[in-house]
């Protein structure tokens, strides 16, 4: 699994000793949480931002800029940035009168 193998490869799985099998598993739950109807937000989307992000921190300038908690921080906030997101922006939340408008109402807003 190509998730997996950037974990391994950016020290983090050895450094944090992170069990490969929860680690494969922690990936396919992430993976089932989006969802593939989206035409944007999706797992594709998801694992590109994660490998692009991967091979910046990869970098050998980079690299001497960061830890393992940084590289840790950067594969799972990018695995997980748009997780549920319903592939709409938030206006078109507002408007629709949205039950996720109300509930993220400090997120959501409408221009004025």
């Amino acid at each position: 699994m190509h998730c997996t193998q950037m974990f391994e490869s950016s020290g983090v799985s050895s450094c944090f000793e992170i069990n490969q099998t929860k680690l494969a598993r922690f990936v396919v739950l992430v993976k089932g949480s989006y969802d593939s109807s989206n035409r944007f937000h999706n797992w594709v989307h998801a694992f590109s931002v994660t490998h692009n992000a991967f091979h910046i921190m990869m970098d050998p300038a980079v690299v001497k800029c960061q830890g393992p908690l940084e590289r840790l921080a950067i594969l799972i906030s990018c695995l997980c940035h748009d997780m549920y997101h319903p592939g709409v922006n938030s206006d078109f939340l507002i408007k629709s009168a949205n039950p996720l408008a109300l509930k993220y109402p400090q997120v959501i807003y409408s221009k004025r």
